[in-house]
């Protein structure tokens, strides 16, 4: 069961696009973990106090209620015990005692994670930037029929895409910018290349013994916890076509994306993303792109993002 302090609760914490469906996919077949698609409800609990219009009027009453009237501590521990309710619900009737919460936007609300339950166990899902943005791509071009990063990065309107490139990395890095017992950095090009080496590491650090071939989800298509991840039609769909993880889409960013479209991306996160240890050397690239402006600005764009030969 989880507990008050987040005791058996997991938060699978990465960009949209990074390889979370995956991950999901792979952990809920282990008999003692229960984790399904996007989960999201804290979002909405966090988002009580912003209280936005609704049919029945009343938003400017409700905020007032909760930011002038409801004590913080209050309004705390109220979030805290429903979710433990909505999560220890999820575990009822099942084999299960451990629950991954797999929401990527909740970089969105970091702080309030470590608020509820500041015991929980945190898994970064880090994946290179530029095959995040590749993703992203695909996506916009099949859902809309176009893509204009610029316009993602730089438009007059909001967009949670571009926020979800800039503002969700950034936010993530820092979060983790230190070692801490609850955290597990895990990079999706290590998942993909030896994936049964990378889920045992995973099973040691939520505390549990690894179950030999779970990252071999086809086999376990069969199963109710299966048939529940996948009916839900949130998260990756190319997850559903295939059976085990695979190398193909690692360095699809290559032909998928354009050199200005590199560039600009790059432009806009700077260098030091690409630099941090943890990180395979193929995000890597000999030679940085070409750039224009000042002295310092071709010093900030001098990153590398290609195979190292």
């Amino acid at each position: 069961m989880v507990g008050p302090n987040g005791q058996n609760l997991v938060f699978l914490l990465s960009l949209p696009r990074s390889g979370s469906s995956l991950a999901t996919a792979i952990l809920q077949n282990h008999s003692r973990i229960f984790a399904t698609q996007e989960m999201w409800f804290l979002l909405s609990l966090y988002d009580l106090r912003t209280a936005p219009k609704r049919p029945y009027g009343g938003a400017s009453i409700l905020r007032q209620f909760y930011n002038g009237i409801v004590q913080d501590r209050t309004f705390e521990d109220a979030c805290r015990h429903f979710a433990l309710d909505v999560y220890n619900g999820l575990l009822r009737g099942s084999e299960a005692d451990v629950v991954v919460d797999k929401s990527p936007r909740y970089y969105c609300i970091l702080e309030f994670l470590d608020l509820l339950f500041p015991r929980s166990k945190r898994i970064w899902l880090v994946r290179n930037p530029l095959a995040v943005l590749a993703s992203y791509k695909q996506i916009r071009l099949k859902e809309k029929g176009r893509f204009d990063l610029s316009a993602i990065l730089a438009g007059s309107e909001f967009d949670i895409q571009g926020a979800d490139l800039t503002a969700g990395l950034f936010r993530y890095r820092h979060y983790f910018r230190a070692p801490h017992d609850c955290a597990h950095t895990l990079v999706y090009e290590r998942l993909v290349d030896n994936p049964a080496e990378e889920t045992r590491k995973l099973c040691e650090f939520i505390g549990l013994p690894y179950e030999t071939g779970i990252e071999v989800y086809g086999n376990y298509r069969d199963t109710a916890k299966a048939a529940l991840y996948f009916s839900m039609g949130v998260g990756d769909p190319n997850v559903a076509r295939d059976t085990a993880p695979h190398r193909r889409s690692v360095d699809s960013w290559k032909t998928v994306l354009d050199k200005r479209e590199m560039e600009l991306y790059c432009r806009a996160i700077g260098s030091r993303i690409f630099m941090n240890s943890d990180i395979p050397k193929n995000w890597r690239r000999r030679k940085p792109l070409p750039v224009r402006g000042s002295r310092r600005n071709r010093m900030r764009s001098c990153w590398r993002c290609g195979p190292v030969s």
